[in-house]
């Protein structure tokens, strides 16, 4: 798959690293790092079958360099997919979860059916197959109780339904706040108003306790900035669109998808991608 994208506004380039991962080099602007995280988001959330400016806040902070290039260098969707230990499935997107075997799950994925290699990839939460207390099955590391969050060193790990998750927050670190942990740093015990900047560190409360994120640990080359619209502190990449997870505003302009990267309004060819333009169905604007 090529790249062709469109930077629209002022543009800041992004280390094609992991979310763990320094900066290095120069900021070229348009055409540089920031194009390529732009081009994988497009090319996982068309696959997915979901937003991409959903898919930039929810899933982008998770991927390592290789996956960025893994997505780039794929030749289809299946490829893709295959980059994270997923392939398209026959689930039923209306029954629960199943496990295909010790360490094959079967779930969906906004519309899409997918059976995943539990693991192929640390994003999936832990190696094993396992059926929950509620009856779904989820990818995770063992069995635990209560359900809860906690902190193993850097490693975040989420009890859920009885499946225990673990999760590498890297040099963000890991930290245990009033309502169970998160990746980021507790900066102060105590803490009130809205999110806000301190350079390019977001802090903002968290269980009654101030959590420091640095941004361009959580994402490279990401900033804090002031959300447009709102009185919200996020990483990202500017503050020229409102990141809007209900209402993103994905959007089609011939055979070009754009949308909201974090903050910073997109361009990106679905054509030079690979795909065969972009498409409105399936409720979910992307490349097709």
């Amino acid at each position: 798959m090529g790249i062709g994208i469109r930077v629209a506004g002022a543009a800041m380039a992004v280390c094609a690293g992991g979310a763990m991962m320094a900066c290095g080099g120069d900021d070229d602007g348009p055409g540089g790092d920031q194009d390529q995280l732009a081009a994988a988001t497009a090319v996982m959330a068309s696959c997915s079958l979901l937003s991409p400016a959903r898919f930039a806040v929810l899933s982008l902070p998770l991927l390592e360099a290789e996956d960025i290039a893994c997505v780039l260098s794929a030749d289809d969707c299946e490829e893709a997919l295959a980059c994270f230990g997923m392939r398209a499935g026959e689930v039923d997107c209306g029954a629960a979860s199943t496990c295909l075997d010790q360490d094959t799950l079967a779930t969906c994925r906004g519309l899409l059916p997918l059976e995943i290699d539990c693991g192929a990839w640390g994003g999936h939460g832990g190696p094993a197959c396992l059926v929950g207390t509620d009856g779904e099955a989820a990818c995770g590391a063992g069995t635990c109780e209560p359900d809860a969050e906690s902190c193993d060193g850097d490693i975040l790990v989420d009890c859920e339904a009885g499946v225990e998750q673990r999760y590498d927050c890297g040099d963000l670190g890991c930290a245990e706040t009033g309502d169970g942990a998160t990746c980021g740093n507790v900066s102060a015990a105590t803490c009130e108003g809205p999110a806000h900047c301190d350079g390019d560190t977001r802090l903002g409360c968290d269980g009654g306790v101030e959590l420091a994120i640095d941004c361009g640990e959580y994402i490279p080359g990401a900033t804090c900035v002031e959300e447009s619209g709102g009185g919200d502190a996020l990483c990202g990449f500017g503050s020229e669109c409102a990141i809007d997870l209900g209402t993103p505003g994905d959007a089609c302009d011939g055979d070009t998808l754009t949308y909201c990267l974090l903050g910073q309004p997109v361009a990106v060819d679905c054509a030079d991608l690979g795909f065969a333009g972009c498409a409105s169905d399936l409720d979910v604007v992307g490349c097709r």
